[in-house]
């Protein structure tokens, strides 16, 4: 998934007709991982691909950076994705979509806007 992780580990990601979804710190720090890895295949995704990794904010900045200038609270959605444990999955349609902007709107009727107070 990032960068810093080293590519001599065998990975189970396909990286194409995929989607990438994070589990941010503060789901983790509320232990409801369980509760959002069983939502996934229940509603006809699979998890290609998982890692768990702890960001550091130049790395987090990258990652949002689509949203700078755009949200008004950017270097907070930042300080948050730094501030502990975040969990990268790759999932993948089931019914095997070959269209990845597809399996991204999709995906996104499923959990949601990303942020919660647009939900």
């Amino acid at each position: 998934f990032f960068t810093s992780v080293s590519m001599n580990r065998m990975t189970t990601a396909a990286f194409d007709n995929c989607t990438c979804c994070l589990i941010k710190p503060h789901a983790v720090k509320l232990r409801t991982i369980g509760a959002i890895l069983d939502t996934i295949p229940s509603n006809e995704y699979d998890i290609s691909a998982i890692q768990l990794f702890h960001l550091e904010r130049a790395m987090a900045a990258e990652f949002y950076e689509i949203y700078e200038g755009l949200a008004a609270d950017f270097n907070n959605m930042v300080d948050e994705l730094c501030s502990g444990p975040v969990i990268a999955l790759e999932i993948r349609h089931k019914a095997a979509v070959t269209d990845t902007e597809n399996i991204v709107k999709s995906f996104r009727k499923v959990v949601g806007p990303w942020d919660v107070q647009m939900a």
